[in-house]
């Protein structure tokens, strides 16, 4: 994967005159190849499928609550993401009055 990020990093920089919407071509496959790389487990998978149903979240909520307990799990040293990042990223969600 860094290899790759890499590589789109040198495409990026001989493009950089050509085309500004590049830029957001390349960082939206970026976070979608990202975001299909996380796995969760079937328990979190069917919580945050509850959760975004009681909440009724966008997908684009949806794969920031992911993006969010996915940078929780880092910040823990955790490989995966659990049903305690998946709460504590929700929290995290803007509260709409």
């Amino acid at each position: 994967m860094e290899f790759m990020v890499s590589l789109q990093k040198q495409e990026f920089l001989k493009n950089l005159r050509n085309s500004m919407v590049f830029v957001v071509v390349l960082e939206a496959q970026h976070l979608r190849e990202r975001i299909h790389m996380v796995k969760l487990k079937e328990n979190v998978r069917n919580l945050l499928d509850d959760s975004a149903e009681r909440l009724a979240l966008s997908a684009r909520a949806y794969h920031r609550v992911i993006k969010i307990a996915r940078t929780i799990a880092d910040l823990d040293n955790s490989e995966e993401i659990n049903s305690n990042h998946i709460l504590e990223a929700i929290q995290y969600r803007p509260k709409v009055a």
